[in-house]
């Protein structure tokens, strides 16, 4: 939650961009409607620390840990930087003969992997159904019965 301002009023003199975790929080739970990408909301999770960092001396313990949860933090976001190009460039370097180096207008992806729906019985056994094998539909369709 918020640095409460009134058991710190000088707070707000010295972080200019107030940022906590609970905010970040509420942000990202509005979906695509708050940050329009990830290096936005990068930058609001870099200012908690920032302001962490300014707000308390380097002897307190909240400065030091602020210190390494930035490091970690960057080095976290570097290394998923780091794995999203290595999968972009598989992507592009990836051609066969189903796709012939095609992708999906939606996804992206150029090979679909198709795996056939697992039916469960929804009678007494709740056993899975194999595959081709007889089983009963309820007339809307939502229950199957072995």
């Amino acid at each position: 939650k918020p640095v409460d301002t009134v058991e710190l009023p000088c707070y707000l003199d010295v972080v200019k961009t107030p940022m906590d975790l609970g905010t970040i929080f509420s942000r990202l739970q509005l979906g695509c409607h708050y940050y329009d990408s990830v290096d936005a909301c990068f930058r609001d999770m870099q200012l908690v620390f920032d302001n962490a960092i300014l707000f308390n001396s380097a002897e307190k313990t909240i400065h030091k840990l602020a210190v390494d949860l930035k490091k970690e933090l960057i080095s976290d976001m570097q290394n998923c930087i780091d794995k999203c190009l290595k999968e972009v460039e598989r992507k592009k370097q990836h051609s066969c003969s189903f796709c012939c180096g095609c992708e999906c207008h939606l996804c992206g992806e150029k090979c679909l992997k198709f795996e056939p729906s697992v039916q469960i019985c929804h009678g007494s056994c709740g056993q899975r159904i194999k595959k081709n094998s007889i089983y009963f539909l309820s007339s809307d369709c939502s229950y199957l019965w072995c």
